[in-house]
């Protein structure tokens, strides 16, 4: 099988995509780079000309339109499969030997690692003896897409711009009777968003009691967080709009916030992005905004 890597470039930290391509640089031949800032990046360039497709529009037109670009690109050099990664995304060396054998059975849209964010003490790698494991979600960053069945999907669906791409794409594979494949033993590390661990024994006190407790999300209380007033919009819109596009198909997007309802995600999410955020209004007014919005939206109504 034929496999590609696809990075979507926005503002990154440049050591740490140094590090993450002269990995993944070593294990495939060619690497399509989507540029979504208006950042230069020819030393990189430079530095590994043979192996990398650089793509931009010299804008921000979302994380979809980047990864629909790259796979666009990769079905013109005729790969199979696309190794889709963020660029603060820190992958094994084992990573596509580990993916190869999984890619030639029956049915399978993609297959990926097991990820966690070593910033957060409480996430923890799953412990299995399975080998393989199916499963109904996954994030884009280090999961291997198979091309035909993104074409056939239709793509990335690019009105969603960030936030839920991932959900969405997923669910319709899951839908059209394909299937996603988790290597346990491959793990990852991937930082999702901006967080400052409070005290040991603050961090500590916080995991004990949301193993206590039952209830995740207190666990999240050991950390400061950077509320994006941006991404907070792009959440709520989201959420309303993908869950009325799958409204058939049971809700969407509620397990990333270790809840099953819009009641509980409003308690979970919507009110602590608010209370704890630095720009308190500027995140209120999104919420509102990201609301309306989301309500509002035109949706064609998954149809499988």
């Amino acid at each position: 099988m034929d496999i590609a890597a696809g990075i979507v470039l926005y503002n990154p930290n440049i050591d740490r995509l140094k590090q993450l391509l002269a990995i993944i640089t070593r294990m495939v031949d060619k690497v399509f780079l989507y540029n979504n800032s208006s950042d230069s990046f020819d030393f990189i360039l430079e530095s590994y000309k043979d192996k990398l497709v650089y793509l931009s529009e010299g804008k921000n037109l979302g994380i979809a339109y980047a990864l629909n670009k790259i796979m666009e690109k990769a079905q013109m050099y005729n790969y199979d499969w696309v190794i889709t990664l963020d660029q603060d995304t820190l992958i094994p060396e084992t990573l596509v030997d580990s993916f190869r054998p999984f890619l030639k059975e029956k049915d399978v849209a993609i297959v990926c690692p097991q990820v966690i964010d070593k910033r957060r003490e409480y996430m923890q790698v799953e412990s299995t003896e399975n080998e393989v494991s199916e499963i109904n979600f996954c994030i884009t960053s280090a999961s291997c897409t198979n091309v035909q069945v993104w074409k056939k999907l239709g793509g990335f669906d690019e009105w969603l711009f960030i936030d839920f791409v991932d959900d969405d794409f997923c669910k319709r594979a899951i839908l059209s009777g394909f299937r996603i494949l988790r290597v346990n033993r491959v793990v990852i590390d991937q930082e999702f968003g901006v967080i400052e661990p409070k005290s040991p024994k603050t961090v500590k006190f916080w995991i004990w009691l949301s193993k206590v407790t039952k209830v995740r999300n207190i666990a999240k209380l050991s950390y400061r967080k950077k509320v994006s007033p941006m991404r907070v919009y792009y959440v709520h819109r989201n959420l309303l709009y993908l869950n009325k596009k799958f409204k058939e198909y049971g809700g969407i997007g509620y397990h990333n916030f270790n809840c099953s309802s819009f009641i509980s995600f409003l308690f979970f999410f919507s009110l602590p992005s608010v209370v704890l955020a630095q720009e308190k209004w500027h995140v209120l007014k999104a919420v509102i905004k990201g609301l309306s919005d989301g309500r509002k939206a035109s949706v064609n109504a998954f149809n499988n």
